[in-house]
């Protein structure tokens, strides 16, 4: 698992493989930046051992250079000569058919890759990534006579730099990713498989990186699409737990707007918020099917939009997290009573959210310390608990922003605790913005973001891949945006701006694009959802990103009336 810092509001990040020189967007800021050198705990550990013992450059301009001592000399060309004898001594072992043991001196324990000597019969893989490690059981591979192994999976080609190409073979419920070396014949060529379901035939070698074990074919022999019987086979594999007939189906084909409504942080707007406006704005989208509101201030989840008795009395912070005025429990009955379903966003990092005042953490730290809790335990017992017990049905589904941090087997906690106070709500968990789009088994539908504002704006013709993935399926894969059968992925769901802000800004979106992007994802069985301001002190979507919902309200309806049966 790869760091990195947001170099906007300081948020650490991870990722389960290298992004070094890519583009994202921090999921707690929502800014946008370019990722520098990735660290790892083992390189971590490695530059705290040699950092400390660096000689100091000579910066003197014009000094003489030192000419190197013999020694080092001497040193330098016996590590050669021993690095050329290991590679003969190795390349003969291999062509004898024995895999030989490489001894590993104790300074080189903190490497972030090394060879490990594989059994000849049976490769057991005990370590995965975080992300799967609670969910994958240990695999065996079972090498024939001549040492080959046969995998199966969705295989990925990405260029890495201009002359090299990585390759990865993405498993299933039940399988892990390998790594692909790339095959020395000159008939088999991996990038004509690219995103296709094939079998790989080659030797199998079992690595070390960043402390988790993963498995390397090399020498690769054979490259075959599969059939449709193992395709069939492969997606039963697929391990939905938490929702075999997902409760997304109920949103297929749908869309609706996303509103902010004011919370703590603003408690002169809490008192003064009048949702008739709204309400009436609301009704007039009669072909929406739902309304997207906050439970949290966005990218500000200290701040709540409903009350919080108990834990307001707790915590006795002298700038309230938590209303006293109910606004949440009054949106949702506006929504309710319109006939719509309310989903919500929720800032998932909570009260150590960036924003968040050092008074506000030092309080919530100490009070969740007494309960023998940690953070993310802390956020699912004392907030997510309270307002799901709340609103029960009234919230139809969460949307969770900045939850990269949020472990595979603490997200199925936060489904179980939503699920005891609505069984059919829908839950995502947003991580990145941009492609490749995917989700993971505990998503019912993709959190949507395109590529970081701040890079494309919303209306970027960058974007339109998104829109032309939920065409081939609204049920798009968990690793990426390859369509997959229902029930095996997480619906199709777009989620952008009218104007250059998330939150703020004028109607921007040209009209006949964000019609025809919208109509295509609804017709194709995906999900749409717009954001767009609210004015303030009255409290109403903009007349201008009004316009555009009620041209695409208009146009929803006359698709609907063209595919009716």
């Amino acid at each position: 698992m790869h760091h990195f810092s947001c170099p906007h509001c300081k948020t650490t990040l991870e990722h389960d493989e290298t992004i070094t020189g890519e583009t994202i967007q921090c999921g707690e800021c929502h800014e946008v930046f370019i990722v520098g050198e990735l660290t790892s705990t083992t390189q971590t550990a490695k530059q705290a051992v040699t950092t400390p013992n660096a000689a100091p450059r000579e910066t003197t301009r014009g000094a003489p250079k030192k000419p190197f001592p013999v020694q080092a000399v001497t040193g330098f060309v016996l590590f050669c000569l021993l690095c050329i004898g290991a590679a003969l001594f190795i390349r003969l072992k291999q062509q004898t058919g024995t895999t030989p043991t490489l001894a590993t001196p104790a300074s080189d324990a903190s490497d972030a890759t090394k060879t490990t000597d594989l059994p000849a019969t049976q490769i057991t893989i005990a370590e995965q990534t975080e992300d799967t490690q609670a969910n994958l059981a240990a695999r065996e591979l079972t090498p024939g006579a001549d040492g080959n192994a046969t995998v199966h999976g969705l295989l990925h080609a990405k260029q890495i730099t201009s002359t090299q190409m990585k390759y990865t073979l993405s498993g299933n419920a039940h399988q892990p990713t390998f790594k692909l070396a790339k095959p020395k014949t000159a008939d088999i060529n991996l990038d004509d498989y690219a995103d296709q379901l094939v079998e790989v035939t080659g030797k199998p070698v079992e690595l070390v990186r960043n402390g988790n074990k993963l498995v390397k074919i090399t020498e690769i022999v054979r490259v075959e699409k599969l059939s449709a019987e193992a395709t069939a086979a492969y997606y039963a594999t697929f391990d939905r737990a938490f929702d075999a007939a997902p409760n997304a189906k109920a949103f297929m084909g749908t869309w609706g707007p996303r509103v902010c409504i004011p919370s703590g942080q603003n408690p002169e707007r809490v008192e003064t918020f009048d949702v008739k406006h709204l309400a009436k704005q609301i009704s007039m989208l009669d072909s929406a099917a739902y309304v997207m509101v906050n439970v949290t201030q966005p990218s500000g989840g200290c701040y709540y939009t409903g009350p919080h008795p108990e834990l307001s009395k707790a915590l006795q912070l002298e700038r309230p997290s938590f209303p006293t005025r109910d606004v949440l429990g009054i949106v949702l009955d506006e929504i309710q009573a319109s006939g719509k379903k309310a989903l919500v966003y929720f800032g998932a990092k909570a009260m150590h959210a960036n924003r968040a005042e050092e008074q506000t953490k030092a309080a919530w730290n100490q009070h969740i310390a007494t309960l023998g809790l940690n953070h993310v335990e802390a956020t699912r017992e004392l907030l997510i608990k309270h307002y799901a017990k709340r609103y029960g049905t009234k919230i139809a589904g969460w949307w969770f922003d900045g939850s990269e941090h949020i472990k595979e087997l603490e997200r199925i906690l936060w489904r179980q605790t939503i699920h005891t106070y609505n069984p059919a709500a829908i839950i995502a968990f947003n991580r990145m913005a941009g492609p490749p789009y995917r989700s993971t088994r505990q998503c019912d539908f993709f959190g949507g973001h395109t590529t970081p504002i701040v890079v494309e704006p919303f209306w970027s013709m960058v974007n339109e891949p998104m829109i032309t993935d939920i065409e081939r399926s609204p049920w798009m894969g968990l690793t990426d945006s390859s369509s997959v059968e229902e029930g095996y992925g997480a619906l199709g769901h777009a989620f952008l701006g009218m104007q250059n802000k998330w939150t703020m800004g004028k109607c921007r979106f040209p009209p006949k694009q964000a019609i025809d992007w919208t109509t295509r994802v609804l017709h194709s069985g995906g999900m749409f959802t717009w954001a767009v301001p609210m004015d303030q002190p009255i409290a109403q979507i903009p007349e201008s990103q009004f316009k555009l919902l009620k041209l695409i309200n208009r146009s929803v309806r006359q698709l609907r009336a063209k595919t009716a049966p």
